[in-house]
């Protein structure tokens, strides 16, 4: 069954920046083929699913993409680094499904892979892969995991330091 339009009609749409509304007073079959020429984004083809890659990007380069785009450091290796996580662990985050791959990366770490050798470097390990710290106030030696180092020492509640602190000899 065919659709029978019934001449004259009105009909109203937004303009581009929304603000206003236009509306048309069709009176002919030659008018609505004008004003399908005028608007043709109205009229036509649907537009495209925008949710199409919303719980989990398409590829690495959708994810290095993003990244540019929001100017985070070191766009590709970090990309690399969040895709490989992700994808490892089956776009889960904990026990629930993600729902927006997007909405992730705020808390995802960006430092830099030159920032983060060169912090761990800093610091003695143990055996066990632990951080040595030594007491700011009575330099006793402690081993700390990577965030209690960035707090305060377990035994004085001073400073955790690198390396020893120097006793001065006095004469």
């Amino acid at each position: 069954m065919n659709k029978v339009t019934r001449y004259p009609y009105m009909i109203s749409f937004p303009d581009i920046d929304e603000s206003q509304w236009t509306t048309w007073f069709i009176k002919s079959k030659d008018d609505e083929d004008e004003l399908y020429k005028v608007v043709p984004e109205y009229f036509g083809k649907k537009p495209k699913n925008l949710r199409k890659y919303r719980a989990k990007p398409k590829d690495i380069k959708m994810v290095e993409d993003y990244f540019k785009e929001k100017k985070i450091v070191d766009p590709k290796a970090n990309a690399e680094l969040f895709y490989a996580h992700y994808e490892s662990v089956g776009w889960f985050r904990g026990r629930s499904k993600i729902k927006n791959w997007r909405m992730c990366i705020k808390n995802w770490d960006f430092k830099s892979s030159d920032e983060k050798a060169e912090q761990e470097a800093q610091w003695k390990m143990d055996t066990s892969g632990f951080f040595l710290g030594y007491c700011g106030k009575c330099n006793s030696l402690q081993s700390y995991n990577k965030w209690e180092i960035k707090e305060d020492s377990r035994c004085c509640k001073a400073e955790i330091l690198k390396r020893k602190k120097s006793v001065e000899l006095s004469s």
